[in-house]
């Protein structure tokens, strides 16, 4: 985002103390909700990938049908791209609580499609369809909101907390995946193996679309961010901000790229695919490995505001190269033993 790359001189010139106002923390908090809300919505499709690939994916070789349902999976990673660029141009041409607004309410039209789908034995081919396109709306919204979300944090944010503020984005990713891996340990443990395959899988995204509303209320309620509003009042906004973004920026954008891959490959892997390897490699029960992912996203919300308050002391790149190195050392250990 072109806004958020000076988002710093902005800044530079504010009142440090605005975050101690009741409008600023309220901000902040109804931020994290929201794309905690958002997040629910994108990655509960994860957890009951097993099942999923059964009802919508049916194929003689079972590792077939769930390599099918991972692939769908997957392409909401396609629009993510799309849907960053797209959205995050909107954000800075007519504001952040503009752009979380139309995250949110394209990611409920998303999960819609996955909730209330007819399985593959009632309507053929397009049910795998309908759920390909619905992970294609999820996808190009999850993108426009980790932007736009991030941009917003970070603008709110004092010059010396930035990382901290900015790290709430990912605390709000694993309060969803902790309440998306209970919630299905839950409906493993509590229903029959016939319940959850007839209308149970499906209770976390109706809960997801039910609560949509909620944080769509919540946004609409936003103050625009500081940042913004500071340009705005100045005419400093771009008109073209895709295209400045892209001849002014991009070494920024690539240096993004490159720091993005690590997160979100060990986020996807040890949290998301944890759950399915547990079941099919190591053949545990799918309630095990979802408390496995439990676990692991409790740490996650642990470890993310105190790994971004320490990169405001220590500096970023110390701390993504010890994380680097320390996961060098200890993903193939994990896998293999």
């Amino acid at each position: 985002m072109s806004t958020l790359s000076s988002a710093a001189d902005a800044s530079g010139g504010r009142d440090p103390d605005v975050l101690s106002s009741i409008s600023g923390r309220r901000a902040i908090v109804v931020a994290t909700i929201g794309n905690a809300l958002e997040w629910f919505d994108f990655t509960v499709y994860s957890f009951f990938a097993v099942v999923i690939a059964r009802l919508y994916f049916p194929a003689s070789n079972p590792a077939i049908s769930l390599l099918a349902t991972w692939a769908t999976f997957g392409v909401g990673f396609l629009t993510r791209p799309l849907g960053g660029i797209i959205i995050g141009a909107i954000s800075d041409k007519v504001g952040r609580k503009s752009a979380l607004t139309l995250t949110i309410s394209l990611m409920a039209v998303g999960i819609a499609f996955i909730a209330f789908t007819p399985t593959y034995q009632t309507i053929g081919i397009a049910a795998p369809i309908l759920i390909l396109v619905g992970r294609l709306i999820q996808g190009f919204s999850a993108g426009g909101e980790v932007g736009c979300a991030t941009a917003f944090l970070v603008e709110y944010a004092p010059p010396n907390r930035r990382g901290y503020f900015g790290s709430y984005q990912m605390v709000a990713q694993a309060i969803s995946t902790l309440f998306g891996s209970l919630m299905g340990a839950v409906l493993t443990r509590g229903l029959s193996p016939d319940q959850l395959m007839s209308w149970g899988w499906r209770v976390p995204f109706v809960l997801g679309l039910l609560i949509a509303p909620v944080g769509l209320y919540l946004r609409t309620k936003l103050a625009e961010s500081p940042v913004f509003v500071e340009k705005s009042s100045k005419n400093e906004l771009s008109a073209t901000p895709i295209r400045d973004t892209a001849t002014k920026h991009w070494m920024q954008v690539a240096a993004g790229f490159g720091l993005t891959v690590f997160g979100t490959v060990g986020t996807y892997i040890f949290l998301l695919y944890m759950p399915t390897h547990a079941t099919r490699v190591l053949h545990m029960p799918l309630t095990d490995g979802l408390v496995s992912a439990a676990c692991g996203a409790f740490c996650y919300l642990v470890s993310c505001p105190l790994s971004g308050a320490l990169s405001d002391r220590i500096g970023r790149k110390k701390l993504m190269m010890t994380a680097l190195v320390l996961s060098l050392f200890t993903a193939i250990p994990f896998f293999r033993y």
